[in-house]
């Protein structure tokens, strides 16, 4: 993913400015924004050219915040049971959601280091670095920005609020401001706990039976967020993947929400038809069958060798297994039949 250069202190503000405008600009039109829109001094041009993680050039004029493209993203992986998206199929999706012939299909590729095909696993740390940068500086944005924002999206509500709702609001925008932050605490709850329903339901039938921990070990996750998980796992008596669902009623640590929802996503794919397919690959000679069988007795390499009398590519079977999904074979119900007998 390509990276913007180092945010300097009196780039913030104008940083923090800029989202708020192309924020503010999307909700009225709910298209791209244009240079024109937001009428720009050189400068902030060159600050929004220098920081493709937080702005997006469709072309030369129109441009997105990477954080839409990113929320867009997710929502057709979540469309498709998080299976692996075509590049072309994303940038389609994205061109017809802004509105937008002109969109930069290089761009694209390098935001998600995915030429043609884009997995979701890959996704996850494209998606929570934008966000991660997206949040630092949005926040910043002025009270005033943001109660003018609130008052704008009142009048957008005028018809469903009702008019004097809506006036009692625009006089008395503590009590708005109050009640919004309450709100989008349930909402955000709301949808949290609608994604983890939708990821439980979502575990591939294969894998509901199978043990949860081994799963886990063979995830790409930090080792303390691991261990959160783990803990979370057993203090809840969760030991297959069926089990899963209890977690729909179980209050949940916020720094590991994300983390648990996108591990239950990431067992969408039937994890151990690929440890399967990959040991298929690498059983294909009789000389690879051999090796692994001789190491599977506990002999080293290199009394494998001189078993063989035979050193060259001895670790090449073993390279190959070197995945997390080697944490797999411990489920796989293949004994012998591994190796094709």
């Amino acid at each position: 993913m390509f990276n913007g250069l180092p945010f300097h202190k009196n780039e913030t503000e104008t940083i923090s400015r800029l989202i708020n405008l192309m924020e503010n600009s999307y909700a009225n039109n709910q298209r791209y924004v244009t240079l024109k829109d937001l009428n720009l001094f050189r400068k902030e041009i060159d600050i929004i050219n220098a920081n493709p993680i937080l702005f997006f050039k469709c072309s030369s004029t129109r441009m997105v915040l990477t954080k839409w493209i990113i929320d867009e993203t997710e929502e057709l992986f979540i469309r498709n049971q998080y299976k692996a998206l075509s590049v072309d199929y994303i940038y389609n999706k994205l061109r017809d959601n802004f509105k937008t012939l002109a969109f930069n299909r290089s761009n694209l590729q390098r935001l998600f280091c995915a030429d043609k095909v884009l997995d979701y696993y890959t996704f996850i740390p494209v998606r929570n670095s934008v966000r991660d940068i997206y949040n630092e500086h949005y926040k910043l944005v002025s009270p005033l920005s943001r109660e003018e924002k609130t008052k704008n999206d009142f009048k957008l509500a005028k018809e469903d609020l009702g008019e004097e709702l809506f006036e009692h609001f625009l006089k008395n925008t503590d009590q708005a401001m109050y009640l919004f932050k309450i709100l989008s605490h349930l909402v955000k709850e709301m949808e949290y706990d609608n994604k983890l329903r939708m990821a439980i339901e979502g575990v591939h039938k294969n894998l509901l039976l199978q043990r949860v921990k081994p799963l886990l070990h063979a995830f790409k996750i930090k080792k303390e967020l691991r261990d959160k998980l783990m803990q979370l796992f057993t203090d809840n008596n969760i030991i297959l993947a069926k089990e899963l669902s209890r977690l729909s009623t179980v209050p949940i640590e916020n720094t590991i929400k994300l983390p648990l929802v996108d591990f239950v996503r990431w067992l969408a794919d039937d994890k151990i038809e690929s440890i399967r397919r990959k040991f298929q690959m690498i059983l294909k000679t009789e000389r690879n069958i051999s090796i692994l069988k001789t190491r599977a007795t506990g002999a080293t390499l290199d009394i494998t060798g001189r078993s063989r009398q035979d050193t060259v590519g001895l670790k090449e079977p073993h390279i190959q297994l070197r995945s997390p999904f080697v944490c797999l074979v411990p489920l796989m119900p293949c004994g012998s039949s591994c190796f094709g007998h």
